[in-house]
């Protein structure tokens, strides 16, 4: 059982930190776009929001899992 706890925490940690990376390169496609191009902007401002509402979740499983 500690075998597969141990798993888990490595797979959700490695989503976890993919998670918060895709999160930062939208933040900066964000910050790069011309204010006029409000589509894109809103696309990358969206996928950020998503991103770091995943990363939270998945924070907290990880505070679950550490105990």
């Amino acid at each position: 059982m500690e075998q597969e706890v141990k798993y888990v925490r490595i797979y959700v940690e490695r989503l976890h930190k993919l998670y918060l990376e895709s999160a930062n390169e939208h933040l900066e496609n964000h910050k790069k776009e011309d204010v006029l191009n409000v589509i894109s902007k809103e696309y990358h401002l969206t996928a950020l929001k998503e991103y770091l509402n995943k990363a939270e979740a998945l924070g907290s499983v990880l505070d679950f899992i550490n105990g």
